[in-house]
């Protein structure tokens, strides 16, 4: 039997350590290899509850609501009045980055499962299961808003506080089959001024958004408020803003209280980026409220759309006189946007 030296351990060590440094040079233990044509590229999963976000230059806090302007990839504090804005989750942690730089720390946010808000208006316990809409990256209300919270599952009347499912709402935010909703939160009240065209309310799809093939399902109601004179009032629907291109043929509505007219519209994305192009086909009614409705098919042949831009979807109206007392309320403007 051979003797064990201080030699022979020696170099039996330092072939164990050899041995480890090829372990741990070995892709399938260290992580990506440099050329993934010749080596295998080690498999990591996750459930997807937390994802890691860079940040904005602004300060986050733990609990409450992360947004993600599109086109930016930078967390930061949801805020409804963002063009672009979507709700990506919770802040699992608190970092102030607000006196630092754009992505110079990140946080950890949880996309999935309980979310608990504040109460921006008093809830009842008959709206568990419906639909909670962000106030602030704090606040929830059930009033429709631009940027959806989750489903309402527990109320707290004592504590003033909510729970929500924020699941679907932020599997929403990454696009794929579904579908992503710009609305207004009714009533909007125009008053004629002027008797010139005027914005009754304009929905902004944000740029890049939008990909061939995806859809708009455009739909709005406009009702008379009130009247004085036998003043109608045109309606439109462009997008480019008020004045831009027309989708719609201008529908007059004799305003009374009882007049109502009724906007849909598929709109659809044919080829994206800067030369992309869309087309539409819908109707319009008008009438009065409980009754029989005139429907009127539109459609816009294929025309320009920029999708790397933003593009505002503006409802106008004209009336056909200048007198203050007219009114038209704008219901309903409802975008969903359908991915393909």
């Amino acid at each position: 039997m051979k003797k064990f030296t201080r030699d022979r351990f020696l170099s039996a060590l330092a072939a164990m350590n050899a041995a480890c440094a090829a372990v741990v040079a070995d892709p399938a233990f260290a992580g990506r290899p440099a050329n993934l044509a010749t080596a295998a590229n080690p498999i990591k999963t996750s459930p997807g509850d937390e994802i890691v976000l860079p940040l904005a230059v602004a300060a986050c806090y733990s609990g409450n609501a992360a947004g993600v302007v599109i086109g930016t990839g930078y967390a930061t504090p949801l805020n409804i009045a963002t063009a672009g804005m979507k709700f990506v989750g919770i802040f699992e942690g608190t970092y102030d980055n607000s006196a630092g730089t754009l992505g110079g720390a990140s946080l950890t946010i949880r996309r999935r499962g309980l979310a608990t808000f504040k109460q921006g208006v008093t809830f009842t316990q008959a709206m568990v299961g419906f639909m909670a809409y962000f106030s602030d990256d704090a606040t929830i209300t059930n009033v429709p808003g631009a940027v959806e919270a989750g489903i309402i599952t527990d109320i707290n009347s004592v504590t003033g506080f909510a729970e929500v499912d924020i699941t679907s709402v932020c599997a929403a935010a990454y696009g794929g089959a579904t579908a992503n909703f710009l609305r207004i939160t009714p009533q909007i009240v125009v008053t004629n001024v002027s008797g010139v065209a005027q914005a009754a309310s304009t929905l902004t799809v944000p740029a890049g958004s939008l990909k061939a093939g995806d859809k708009l399902i455009i739909d709005a109601c406009i009702v008379g408020v009130t009247r004085t004179s036998t003043d109608t009032a045109a309606l439109s629907l462009a997008y480019g803003g008020l004045g831009g291109t027309a989708i719609i043929t201008p529908a007059t509505l004799a305003h009374a209280t009882t007049n109502t007219s009724i906007i849909h519209q598929e709109f659809t994305i044919a080829a994206g980026g800067t030369a992309g192009f869309a087309f539409a086909n819908g109707y319009v009614t008008n009438g009065t409220a409980n009754a029989a409705q005139t429907i009127t098919p539109s459609t816009m042949g294929s025309s320009a759309f920029n999708t790397t831009l933003s593009q505002a979807f503006t409802i106008g109206v004209t009336f056909s006189a200048s007198n203050t007392t007219d009114q038209i309320g704008v219901n309903k403007f409802d975008i969903q946007i359908v991915r393909s």
